[in-house]
Formats: C-alpha cells, structure tokens, sequence
C-alpha cells in the first residue's frame, strides 16, 4: 500500500501481524512485572522440572531394555553365524554337481558292463550245462 509520496507501508495482514507481536510483547512485559506471575511462572517451571525428570526416566529405561534387546540380538545372530560356519564347512566337503554327474555317468556305464557279464555268464552257464548234459 503506497501512500502520498510513494512510501511503502505494507499490507493489511503485515500491519495486523505487527500488531499482534506488539500486544504480545506488552502482555509479556506486564506479567512479568506482577507478583502472581512470578508465583505462576515458579510453578510452571517446577512442573516442567517434573515432566522433564519423568521424560528422562522414561528414556533411561527405554536405553535399558534397547541395551537388553540389542544383547539378545546380538547372541541370536552369534548363533547363527556359528550355525552358518558349520555349514559351511560341511557343503565344503559335498561333491559339486560336475561331481554327482559323473558319478551318475560312472555308475550307469557300470551297470551295462555288469549286464553284459551276466549275459556273458549265462551263455557261459547254458555251454556248461549242455556239455554235461552231453
């Protein structure tokens, strides 16, 4: 708002909100000027004293049973690491998967050699038996 020889003087909500501040601080000034006030204020700040004390042991109790669950974690995951090192050690000494394959391969070239001896010892047997028979 500009008003005779272009001087700024602000808006209505700036010049209201001065207002406001100013009224605030009178008050402020006349109730620390009177007796009762300082009786009030005594009691405000002993009650705050109160309430910050009662905060503070509700925090030291809370940093208690953080420190007591932090401990208990910490003994779950020491087991667990354990737990995974004898794992560990363990899946070491198993054969790999290339391992059991060529076992399987192995096994399975045995099983047709073992078929055709058998084979081979029936024939072997049927000769036999037929000589005898003879």
């Amino acid at each position: 708002m500009t008003v005779g020889g272009g001087i700024e003087w602000g808006s209505a909500p700036q010049w209201i909100s001065g207002m406001v501040a100013l009224i605030a601080f009178l008050i402020s000034v006349r109730a620390m000027s009177s007796k009762a006030s300082d009786d009030k204020i005594d009691k405000v700040e002993q009650a705050l004293l109160a309430k910050i004390g009662e905060v503070k042991s509700a925090v030291d109790g809370l940093d208690k049973r953080e420190r007591e669950e932090g401990a208990r974690i910490f003994e779950r995951l020491d087991s667990s690491e354990t737990r995974v090192a004898k794992l560990e050690v363990e899946i070491e000494h198993m054969p790999t998967k290339d391992a059991l394959h060529d076992l399987d391969v192995k096994i399975t070239k045995q099983s047709a050699m073992l078929e055709s001896m058998l084979a081979i010892v029936d024939r072997l047997q049927e000769h036999i038996l037929s000589r005898e028979g003879m």
